[in-house]
């Protein structure tokens, strides 16, 4: 398998820049709530749990950006099909979607198609097919709300990592 979180982790902020990275990130999951409540998803986990891998396994690289978000769809997208196909089709649905699932897992193990199927995809798949998340959960709605926390935290981070870094950037006279 391949270890996708670095080793070298960065040195923590100062406590007045976590202070700053905690009222954006307040600011941020109260916007990102709202406009999910305006687009009527109900499912808006996913968005969180996106903006949460690529904080904390990828240290919000804006490089691990795409293959997060890739993975991310993929591992739910498995997630749907184990919770449609059976209903769809019955016995061989589920048969399918195990499948499916083994296979996404295999390619995973063995290093295939790392934009795709990587440690996000596997994250995104386990909650996925969490019993209670495919009990109550309606696995689409959470894929719509996914993609809108790509979009929105990819922006809101990035814009925030710009920002930063030209206020740090040295003054030209």
């Amino acid at each position: 398998m391949d270890p996708q979180p670095s080793s070298q982790a960065p040195s923590p902020p100062t406590p007045a820049v976590g202070v700053a990275i905690l009222l954006i990130l307040i600011v941020a999951g109260v916007s990102f709530i709202y406009v999910n409540s305006l687009l009527h998803l109900t499912d808006f986990w996913a968005g969180f749990l996106f903006l949460t891998y690529w904080m904390a396994a990828e240290q919000v690289q804006p490089g691990a950006f795409v293959s997060s978000a890739v993975g991310a769809v993929a591992g739910l997208l498995v997630a749907l099909g184990l919770q449609m196909l059976p209903h769809l089709y019955g016995n061989t649905g589920e048969i399918a979607a195990v499948v499916i699932m083994l296979a996404v897992i295999y390619c995973q193990i063995v290093g295939w198609g790392k934009m795709v199927f990587n440690f996000s995809t596997m994250i995104f798949l386990t909650a996925g097919a969490a019993v209670p998340i495919q009990a109550h959960t309606d696995v689409l709605n959470a894929l719509k709300s996914l993609g809108l926390g790509i979009v929105f935290f990819g922006a809101v981070v990035m814009g925030a990592q710009k920002l930063a870094a030209r206020s740090t950037a040295p003054a030209t006279t």
